[in-house]
């Protein structure tokens, strides 16, 4: 890799072309809607916020991935199935690529909620593709990994979602297992599961248990706070179990200052 001291290059390897175009299409459709819906909201709404987000991002990283986008088009027109990239990019684009992702998330959101959209929440299959393009400039800038190509990153995927499906077990009306390693490959997993939860129970209370975890990273935490207030918003209570290994991290992190102490017991660890 010829980096210098303010660009590098990242690889993204084995971008699936149909789906990249999809994942445009549908992205171009978000963003003509809330152009329309932005001037009827406030400044701090998602809308709002996307739009100021790209316009920044745009500004601030003119021209760079316009060769990478070339290339993309003529593989769509060549009627390609696959393309390795290369983008060279500053190094800010790490942590650029990481405050887009998680606005998109809050996109997807808007779209699922508001009532107003007439666009549908972006697919999984186009959100995996986001999530892992996005997260290979994060990956192999800052923390200086190889790149993972995106059918390694698709196995990945299919291997996780099968584990929680075999580990994380819905028992009784409110109570949620899980165990492994809550992060970013995992993540979305969980929460589709707490979620379902209390669609098909109504339960006043989630218990979830995290005795069996055995790693949480920054996105694991996001993704229980998160879960934690949008069960608040219907009414329901959402408590944890966490195993004593991982009180460090639930203090250092302010999980509990967030959740309120009554909401974290921190146990023993369940057997695996």
């Amino acid at each position: 890799m010829n980096d210098t001291a303010d660009h590098v290059r990242v690889s993204l390897l084995g971008v699936p072309v149909e789906v990249w175009q999809r994942a445009s299409a549908h992205q171009e459709a978000i963003h003509r809607e809330f152009d329309i819906l932005k001037a009827n909201l406030d400044q701090d709404s998602v809308p709002n916020q996307l739009n100021d987000l790209v316009s920044s991002l745009t500004a601030r990283f003119a021209g760079v991935g316009d060769e990478t986008s070339a290339e993309l088009q003529r593989a769509a027109e060549e009627g390609r199935q696959e393309i390795d990239l290369v983008y060279t990019v500053p190094r800010a684009a790490a942590a650029a690529s990481r405050e887009l992702a998680s606005m998109l998330d809050r996109a997807d959101r808007f779209c699922r909620e508001g009532e107003e959209m007439l666009t549908l929440v972006t697919p999984p299959d186009l959100v995996a593709f986001r999530r892992w393009f996005l997260a290979e400039f994060s990956r192999q800038i800052e923390e200086g990994q190889d790149p993972l190509s995106w059918p390694e990153y698709e196995r990945t995927l299919i291997e996780v979602d099968q584990g929680v499906r075999d580990r994380s077990v819905v028992a009784g009306t409110d109570s949620v297992v899980f165990e492994g390693e809550l992060d970013l490959m995992t993540a979305g997993a969980l929460r589709d599961q707490i979620l379902l939860s209390r669609r098909e129970e109504g339960s006043a209370v989630v218990e979830l248990d995290l005795r069996g975890v055995t790693f949480i990273d920054s996105v694991g935490i996001s993704l229980l706070v998160t879960a934690y207030k949008r069960l608040q918003d219907d009414g329901a209570e959402m408590r944890i179990i966490l195993p004593e290994r991982l009180r460090p991290l639930v203090e250092i992190s302010g999980l509990v200052d967030v959740l309120a102490p009554r909401f974290v017991t921190v146990e023993g660890t369940r057997d695996i």
